[in-house]
């Protein structure tokens, strides 16, 4: 595996997605993760960090090919998160509603973050895909600090 894009679709063969759904989990379409496989487009750092919070990747191992393809599993039952990450939640739950409903007549805002977050075109969707993916973040540092 000589290239990141070479390393991202060993990862997603490995855990058996296509492009589209893998793409989906990361923020991105299915044409832009065939391009960043083919070396076509770089894998930035947003979707590097993507890649390795919700799937458990070795960040060493997908930038340079040494080490495991995965972190070692860390045991904790995500159940029940601990309370500061329910409260952390929380907060970031009422600031994307606040900003918005801000920004509600700003239909453009409203179309970039759908975009941006995996053609998602409406507030719920919006909100619930940020969410999604703050929770996974929260819980894979919850993981790390049990």
């Amino acid at each position: 595996m000589n290239t990141t894009g070479e390393r991202i679709t060993r990862i997603r063969e490995h855990l058996r997605y296509s492009q589209r759904k893998f793409a989906e989990q990361i923020g991105k379409t299915g044409s832009h993760l065939s391009k960043i496989e083919k070396g076509e487009a770089p894998a930035l750092e947003g979707t590097i960090d993507s890649i390795v919070l919700k799937f458990n990747v070795n960040r060493d191992w997908l930038m340079t090919g040494e080490g495991e393809m995965f972190n070692q599993e860390v045991k904790a039952d995500n159940s029940n998160p601990p309370a500061w990450a329910k409260e952390l939640l929380h907060k970031i739950d009422k600031l994307i509603e606040l900003q918005i409903a801000n920004n509600d007549k700003d239909k453009t805002m409203l179309a970039l973050l759908g975009k941006h977050l995996g053609n998602q075109s409406t507030y719920a969707d919006i909100k619930g895909k940020i969410i999604s993916l703050v929770s996974d973040s929260v819980t894979h540092v919850a993981k790390k600090a049990a």
